[in-house]
């Protein structure tokens, strides 16, 4: 058993719901007011999927992230700038993408 600790500035609840092969881990964590979807991976601190969206300006929150692929790919739910509660699937992009 592995503690995954909590998404910086958060609570003290975290729940992981899904690991790929790769020992990727997706799941919620709570921060002040809500929850927020995670990625924890091997040697690294859990990270808010928030601070991921792009554009920057999106207005997505991502509150819980349940299952990830192979290829890194996350399904999850949040609530789009409408306020309208939706799932969404995140693909992750190269870090040198323009």
């Amino acid at each position: 058993m592995t503690d995954l600790g909590d998404i910086e500035g958060g609570g003290d609840v975290s729940v992981a719901w899904d690991i790929n092969s790769a020992g990727q881990v997706v799941g919620y964590s709570y921060v002040p007011g809500a929850c927020h979807a995670f990625l924890w991976q091997e040697g690294e601190s859990m990270h808010d999927l928030n601070d991921w969206l792009m554009p920057d300006s999106s207005e997505w929150t991502l509150f819980n992230a349940r299952a990830i692929n192979e290829s890194g790919q996350i399904a999850g739910c949040g609530q789009n700038p409408d306020g309208q509660v939706h799932a969404f699937l995140a693909t992750p992009i190269a870090a040198n993408s323009p």
